[in-house]
């Protein structure tokens, strides 16, 4: 147990020049109600519970985070829970790209497969989006199912610029 009763000094602070081999490791492979990992912050005003920052500017592919659910029998398992009860945003991407070079560049890139065969009915979503408001009493109440901005600006008064606010292509067929 670590207590911590100073309140302008980091209770845990680890320094490690490792390189090859993980700083924290942690494994917990008898826990099955309880979790791993559990934290709170109650008290929160323009803090955070989670900080990541990488500044590595190798160009190698990678993962800064990863989940991965290894069993294919855990079918009710949800990848990421996130319940918000108040704020703006449920969850705001901001991608910043500078690149000067010929790219294909996704802010969002949803892969879903459904590879086993199936000998009964199926029902898949690659976004299922619910949306309610069952409490308006008055005034002008507006809401959207999806709303797309999309702006192509040349900087240079050269070149072409194309730009689709939606393309949809839904395709059924049996064989």
């Amino acid at each position: 147990q670590l207590n911590s009763n100073d309140t302008d000094q980091i209770a845990l602070d680890i320094n490690a020049a490792n390189i090859d081999a993980d700083v924290i490791d942690i494994t917990a492979d008898a826990v099955t109600t309880a979790n791993v990992m559990d934290v709170s912050a109650d008290a929160l005003t323009t803090g955070g519970i989670l900080n990541l920052v990488s500044d590595s500017s190798d160009t190698s592919a990678r993962s800064l985070v990863k989940i991965t659910n290894d069993n294919t029998a855990s079918t009710e398992v949800k990848g990421l829970e996130m319940v918000m009860d108040s704020g703006h945003y449920g969850i705001h991407l901001d991608h910043n790209y500078s690149d000067t070079s010929a790219q294909t560049i996704y802010a969002l890139n949803i892969d879903f497969d459904k590879t086993g065969a199936s000998t009964s009915n199926n029902t898949m979503y690659g976004i299922f989006l619910d949306m309610d408001n069952t409490t308006a009493t008055n005034g002008v109440n507006n809401m959207f199912g999806l709303d797309v901005s999309a702006t192509l600006t040349h900087a240079a008064n050269a070149g072409t610029a194309n730009v689709t606010g939606a393309t949809i292509t839904a395709t059924a067929g049996t064989n």
